[in-house]
């Protein structure tokens, strides 16, 4: 794998610049092609999963990741661990649990997808995370790592209070023994500065003397014996954070694997978010692995995205050898180095700049042969270089592998290199390998035409700008046009006008058809733009005509609109019309039977009550019927008399006259419905849960977890305690109420039941 002449090391370079953990750096360093290309699809299914967290805005920062390599080495070995350590580790365990909620954050993903082992593999070993977070904080130690350390430091107090008393008073009653009136500390002892001269007349012990001499500082005696208590309680405390540093390293040693395991999952982690933010970066996509190359949009990612031109560069069944000819620096070298550079980073799994839907073989080997490789040490020219290169080549590559070649046969005479070149390819076998060549030489361009294997291809020249395209054309030989770049780089006219003649007597009939071949390319890439506009015309068209036909359907639903509200407002009129004819007919004194036939003319043609009304109608069980005086149907249940019924209307029984009702239908039987079996539920969760005294990260997690049992439990409601203090755990819980799908709504609690000390949860 010819690595450093395809510029890999400078991708990887790249990749690093977006890892943040020495372990992910390593990982990254480390990074070259893959064995088999199952390896190199999952590495990539690793990388677009991580894509779609940075796109969601999901993406677990390691921006301040802490290392704790050196901690492990001493955890490992059960060595006692310092203050300073304990540090790291709590910063440590913060890092790990935003991590794995970041990854556990909703995103749209398979259950199982790329990155699940990775989050299965961290645990956030929340028992030695909470003890290492009692004992240490940003400061140092805290007070309250144990009872016996807090009641040391509470009684060390107490006696500093008394020594700063103790001496204050004794410098007042000593100043003028005393060189300054002030105490200070020498050597762990509470000590004042005593004038030479008053030595003796100083009650107190030497500890310290001043450079010059003239001062000595000494411990007064009426302070002797709360300085030996004050170091007494010191050694109590020296001996208890011992204590606590010990039990704490036990701990941790205990869970050494679990620890180590974090460590390197997070590492692993880091590097494949790197290789995610650098495909997204460049807008890159995974590839399959096929017998065929075909990369749609190909770029060189190590040339400006915003400058570079993308091509095509697909190949079927039949090719495996491409002759690039063309102008000089009009890109050649680039689709070399493209191939080569896109085929090396897909082996090692990683997404490359293309579009969706490319793919290429999983080479047994990438080999180039690129640029000047003039050796002075060896004393080897160009050619000869060039030569020993491709020998190495021949000798290395196995069937299927990836040859690249910048100017074949070049650095010596053209007869002679064409020769040898069309031998060279003829020996690698245009169907054993894929093989891209660079040339200017005539020769090579029609040992494509002669070749089922193998086709033309070139790098676009602009001949009116004198300007290369670097746009990519297969099955088409290019040409040099020295002469035209040699009149843009400003050559005297005298001299292109006489190369002009001396090119044209030298023309051969490979020339002229390349020429032709030329011309026709040419020809179709107008005929390609005349198509191009006729389809941007059409579009045109199209977008007109669904512009029209939209505003042809509003029109429609405006009028469809207009005659609803007709119909609704002559439908109201018509119901008024005859609730008031109603009205007047039953305030008259006409008879119940001569009323229902009024209102049996009354109502319109295909009422359901004007079809049902029958006098004649012998009634039996099961009837449906109106009741008048109710406004309601009913259906009958059971005969009570000659002229009475009970009628079961709804959930209501009334005893009710014949002549009261009329027969609508007979009604129709009831299919008994299934009774669904009560959901038990899977296990039993209190009302309330009660996240007083804890800190916020950790009762976030407690009310997850109570949340998600809740809705298993099918819970109507529930009480959240998380009393008042700085309302950050209140805070905290009305966020995640918020975002939950299980919460229909939630409410500060009343008085009698907590008031804002708790929330009052409705699912």
């Amino acid at each position: 794998m010819d690595l450093k002449a395809l510029e890999y090391p400078t991708v990887i370079s790249a990749i690093l610049t977006h890892a943040k953990t020495t372990l992910g750096q390593t990982h990254i360093r480390t990074l070259t092609p893959l064995k088999t290309p199952q390896d190199a699809i999952h590495k990539m299914a690793e990388i677009t999963t991580a894509k779609t967290y940075i796109e969601v805005a999901k993406d677990p920062s390691f921006g301040d990741f802490f290392d704790i390599e050196s901690q492990l080495k001493d955890i490992k070995i059960a060595r006692t661990l310092s203050v300073q350590d304990l540090q790291v580790l709590r910063r440590f365990f913060k890092q790990l649990t935003r991590v794995i909620n970041r990854l556990k954050a909703p995103v749209e993903l398979p259950k199982d997808h790329a990155l699940t082992s990775y989050m299965e593999a961290l645990n956030t070993l929340k028992s030695l995370a909470q003890k290492i977070d009692g004992i240490v904080d940003d400061e140092g130690l805290r007070e309250t790592a144990s009872s016996g350390l807090k009641k040391a430091k509470n009684e060390n107090r107490v006696i500093d209070n008394r020594l700063m008393q103790k001496l204050k008073s004794v410098v007042d009653q000593s100043s003028s023994y005393l060189s300054e009136s002030f105490y200070t500390e020498r050597h762990g002892r509470y000590v004042v500065p005593v004038k030479q001269t008053y030595k003796n007349r100083f009650k107190g012990s030497v500890v310290d003397y001043s450079a010059s001499g003239e001062t000595i500082y000494m411990e007064p005696h009426a302070i002797g014996e709360l300085s030996a208590q004050k170091r007494r309680v010191e050694a109590t405390i020296t001996a208890e954070i011992e204590a606590i540093l010990t039990a704490i390293s036990t701990d941790a040693h205990a869970e050494y694997d679990a620890l180590s395991t974090n460590h390197q999952t997070l590492g692993s982690l880091d590097a494949i978010f790197a290789k995610a933010h650098y495909a997204t970066e460049f807008d890159m996509a995974p590839v399959t692995f096929t017998d065929t190359l075909n990369l749609y949009d190909a770029r060189h990612p190590l040339i400006d995205q915003t400058q570079v031109v993308a091509n095509d560069i697909v190949l079927d069944e039949t090719t495996h050898t491409v002759i690039i000819s063309g102008s000089n620096t009009g890109g050649k070298t680039v689709v070399l180095k493209t191939v080569g550079l896109l085929a090396l980073m897909a082996q090692a799994g990683l997404l490359i700049p293309v579009k969706k839907g490319s793919s290429l073989p999983f080479y047994t080997g990438i080999y180039a042969d690129i640029g000047d490789e003039q050796s002075i040490e060896q004393s080897l020219s160009t050619f000869s270089s060039h030569l020993t290169h491709i020998q190495s080549i021949m000798e290395s590559a196995r069937p299927r592998a990836l040859i690249l070649l910048d100017e074949i046969g070049g650095g010596t005479d053209p007869k002679a290199g064409a020769a040898f070149a069309r031998s060279l390819l003829d020996a690698l076998g245009p169907d054993q390998h894929d093989i891209f060549v660079t040339t200017h030489y005539p020769e090579l361009k029609a040992y494509a035409y002669d070749q089922p294997a193998a086709i033309n291809a070139s790098v676009a020249f602009d001949k009116s700008t004198l300007q290369p395209t670097y746009h990519l054309y297969l099955d088409t030989p290019g040409e040099s046009h020295a002469l035209l770049i040699a009149e843009r780089l400003g050559f005297p006219e005298s001299i292109l006008k006489q190369a002009t003649v001396y090119y044209e007597n030298a023309q051969n009939p490979v020339s002229d058809l390349i020429q032709t071949l030329e011309q026709k390319r040419s020809d179709l890439e107008k005929k390609n733009s005349d198509v191009s506009d006729l389809e941007a015309t059409l579009s045109q068209k199209n977008v007109e005509l669904s512009t029209r036909l939209e505003a042809l359907e509003t029109e429609k639903q405006q009028l469809k609109d207009r005659y609803e509200r007709m119909y609704q407002r002559d439908l109201e009129a018509s119901q008024k019309a005859f609730d008031e004819a109603l009205s007047k007919l039953q305030s008259s004194a006409l008879k119940q039977h001569e009323i229902n036939q009024a209102k049996d003319a009354l109502y319109p043609k295909g009422n359901p009550q004007a079809k049902a009304s029958r006098p004649d109608h012998t009634f039996t069980v099961g009837d449906r019927v109106h009741i008048e005086k109710f406004n309601r149907q009913g259906t009958l249940k059971k005969k009570l008399g000659q002229t009475q019924w009970l009628v079961e209307m709804g959930s209501v029984e009334s005893t009710v006259k014949q002549s009261d009702f009329y027969y609508v239908e007979r009604a129709q039987p009831k299919t008994p419905k299934r009774e669904k079996k009560a959901t038990v539920p899977k296990k039993k969760v209190a009302p309330e849960l009660d996240l007083r005294g804890m800190r916020v990260d950790e009762a976030k997690i407690e009310l997850d977890k109570y949340l998600d049992d809740c809705a298993l439990a099918r819970m109507p409601f529930v009480r959240i305690i998380h009393g008042y203090g700085t309302f950050a755990i209140r805070d905290m819980v009305q966020a995640v109420l918020q975002e939950s799908p299980f919460i229909e709504s939630f409410r500060a609690g009343q008085g009698n039941e907590g008031g804002a000390g708790v929330t009052v949860v409705y699912f």
